[in-house]
């Protein structure tokens, strides 16, 4: 059987187009190319115990009581040694932060306009 962080890593492991960077003890999980800006939505660190780093699901709260803002990504969380209780809301926002980045990396195509040339007057 395996535990939560075996889990939770081998789902982020599955989603598409993912590229992992390992910097030491650091998991780095990116949506396409490790060298697009923008294209990074986990970050996993293995000391004294398992931290995860990414932007949280606004619809999900964590029970943990070891969440902290990320020291260098605005508007993301550090969540240290999760709980069974944290598993919903961890897999939900590492969803989340993968379909964010998706937006970023590839932003939809918007309708095409229609440029007329004026005479220079």
């Amino acid at each position: 059987m395996f535990d939560l962080n075996e889990r939770l890593l081998h789902l982020a492991y599955s989603l598409k187009e993912v590229e992992v960077e390992l910097e030491g003890s650091t998991e780095r999980f990116y949506r396409g190319s490790l060298h697009k800006p923008g294209a990074l939505f986990l970050e996993v660190v293995e000391s004294g115990g398992i931290i995860y780093g990414l932007q949280p699901h606004p619809d999900f709260r964590f029970h943990s009581q070891a969440v902290r803002p990320h020291p260098h990504y605005p508007g993301w969380i550090y969540l240290a040694n999760p709980t069974e209780e944290d598993e919903e809301a961890l897999w939900q926002s590492i969803q989340y932060a993968y379909e964010r980045v998706g937006e970023l990396v590839h932003p939809p195509i918007s309708k095409p306009m229609v440029l007329e040339a004026h005479p220079l007057q």
